[in-house]
């Protein structure tokens, strides 16, 4: 599991190849350390540090959370 910090952002769909699009019809790259705008001049998303838990608690703990499969 890996988390990163989408500041904001809403992911609406996971692409091949480890890529996600964002609602403004953005694609991620989802790598070790980041997730890597396709746009020029976007930053890229750090991963954050996590530990890992099972998904009842987290969805517990942080109800608004939406999992991507």
């Amino acid at each position: 599991n890996r988390a990163y910090d989408a500041s904001g952002l809403k992911f609406v769909r996971l692409l091949a190849d480890d890529r996600l699009l964002d609602e403004q019809n953005v694609t991620w790259q989802v790598t070790e350390d980041a997730l890597v705008a396709a746009s020029e001049g976007l930053s890229p998303l750090p991963r954050i540090v996590t530990e890992r838990a099972f998904w009842f608690g987290w969805h517990a703990h942080f109800p608004d959370t939406i999992l991507i499969r």
